[in-house]
């Protein structure tokens, strides 16, 4: 071979080498942040189309005219509440861990009204959960500035128990705490005195009705004994010990235990259409926690 020949192989390969450099510098620039990625994004390869495509006209990105709008303005309806809530909140100045163990107050609520047969709530329990905000602001109006909401797991299909609390909750800006099922009442009440974020904090807790005298003797059983007290006397609103029976047509009764593990009853005031509600209490009847 000639050396004209090795000179041709040599100016061929070295163009070849320039072409191949020219590719990948082409390459790189055009995938360069697939490249850092890990690769293409390939992702909407593997989506179907969207479920929900509606968008909403906004203002000041703040969509107001459409359905969810709608729900969006209620939310922002309620900011005074949680503002208030949260303002008093900030004033509670007292928190020696080693006096309060658990909440400070402890209010407790039976579900809404429900529907017989499909276990969740019917329209007098949707209503009434609907002013279960206003309730709390009550609450907050007489210094109990609400910090967690505690409730059930469903039993079963049954969720009338979570219905009434979960609007609460979102609209209010309110933790909401599960801890077991409507029977779990011991477990429940070993987290109410050990969970951190309600510690000397004021707590609501919705419950089924017939469980909720087993409920309640727990909470004060455990706080007695964690908090230590000495010569304990359960005395009940009407001067005695006996213990308080709720009625299955009570919907308006609220147990209100305070931070001497006393009992007192509110009455929440919200009326509806069901003709047989009552705030009927019996003292001194044994009542069976059952499943509903």
């Amino acid at each position: 071979m000639n050396k004209y020949s090795k000179n041709s192989i040599k100016y061929i390969t070295a163009i070849a080498v320039i072409f191949i450099i020219i590719i990948i510098t082409i390459w790189y620039y055009f995938n360069r942040n697939d490249f850092f990625k890990g690769g293409k994004d390939e992702t909407n390869k593997y989506n179907k189309d969207p479920l929900y495509t509606k968008n909403p006209k906004c203002k000041k990105n703040e969509p107001l005219t459409d359905k969810n709008g709608n729900i969006f303005k209620v939310y922002n309806d309620y900011s005074d509440i949680r503002n208030f809530n949260k303002t008093i909140q900030k004033q509670s100045t007292h928190n020696d861990k080693n006096q309060d163990i658990g909440p400070k107050n402890i209010f407790i609520m039976r579900h809404a009204e429900r529907d017989p047969t499909l276990y969740n709530l019917d329209q007098n329990g949707i209503y009434k959960s609907s002013m279960y905000p206003h309730i709390i602001n009550s609450l907050n109006k007489e210094g109990y500035n609400i910090d967690g909401i505690i409730t059930c797991n469903p039993n079963g299909n049954s969720i009338h128990v979570q219905q009434t609390v979960t609007l609460s909750s979102w609209i209010l800006n309110i933790p909401l705490f599960i801890f077991g099922s409507q029977k779990e009442i011991d477990e429940t009440v070993d987290s109410i005195y050990t969970t951190d974020e309600i510690n000397n904090k004021n707590i609501i807790i919705v419950w089924e009705h017939s469980c909720i005298q087993d409920l309640m003797m727990k909470i004060i059983e455990k706080g007695v004994k964690v908090r230590n007290i000495k010569n304990y006397k359960f005395i009940n609103p009407i001067g005695n010990s006996k213990l308080p029976y709720w009625h299955s047509n009570n919907f308006k009764s609220i147990y209100h235990i305070d931070d001497k593990l006393q009992l007192n009853i509110l009455n929440e005031g919200v009326k509806t259409c069901n003709g047989n509600e009552t705030s009927k209490i019996t003292w001194g009847k044994s009542q069976n926690c059952h499943a509903i």
